[in-house]
């Protein structure tokens, strides 16, 4: 009993998924011409059913807010008076300031100098 080539099963694979896709669309056909009928026996359209394209019925999407709560700052620019809370990256004033005297920024928050 010999067993098929690895072409052969290739062939075959390649036919069986052109197969699946042509009785899909048949069967896509099939139901889309049985709706379109039961609508039409009811005197309605598919965006009656469905509303527009995208949307679904009866949902009423909410717009998700994102909340930012201010923070007050801890840090003080001594030369411009600009601040900075100590969250999320460091402006320029500190960065510039940790370059010029070799700080770390653990070093800068230490540090009393610039604190409010």
């Amino acid at each position: 009993m010999s067993q098929p080539s690895l072409s052969s099963l290739r062939q075959q694979v390649a036919d069986l998924q052109a197969e699946i896709a042509r009785r899909t669309e048949e069967a896509k056909r099939e139901l889309r011409a049985e709706f379109d009928a039961k609508l039409a026996d009811a005197g309605l359209k598919i965006t009656d059913l469905y509303g527009a394209a995208g949307s679904k019925p009866g949902i009423v999407r909410a717009k998700t807010l994102k909340v930012t709560q201010s923070v007050d700052p801890k840090y003080r620019d001594p030369k411009t008076g600009a601040t900075w809370s100590g969250r999320g990256r460091a402006p320029q004033w500190v960065e510039a300031i940790l370059e010029e005297r070799k700080l770390s920024i653990q070093a800068f928050k230490v540090t009393g100098e610039f604190r409010l």
